[in-house]
């Protein structure tokens, strides 16, 4: 009987063991995928400023120029709606 009993709780500790691994797995595989979301933030952060910029230069233009044209004021409020 102890025999069995060893061989039971040995398969318990294995099967813990692996359920354990599995979860330092799966936290390994969330803070890679938390990683990469703050990635994507700092990019779409980029592109924010990026676009900003744009628009500081198309403001400065116009000024520059004495006003906007028809296809600038088209394009700024593709900018302003995010279609650009």
């Amino acid at each position: 009987m102890a025999v069995g009993f060893r061989s039971a709780t040995d398969n318990d500790c294995s099967a813990i063991d692996e359920v354990g691994a599995a979860i330092e797995e799966f936290s390994a595989a969330t803070d890679n995928f938390s990683a990469a979301i703050d990635e994507v933030g700092a990019v779409i952060d980029k592109v924010g400023a990026a676009t900003d910029e744009v628009g500081t230069a198309i403001h400065i233009a116009s000024w520059s120029f004495g006003g906007l044209g028809a296809q600038e004021r088209r394009a700024v409020r593709r900018l302003q709606h995010g279609s650009l």
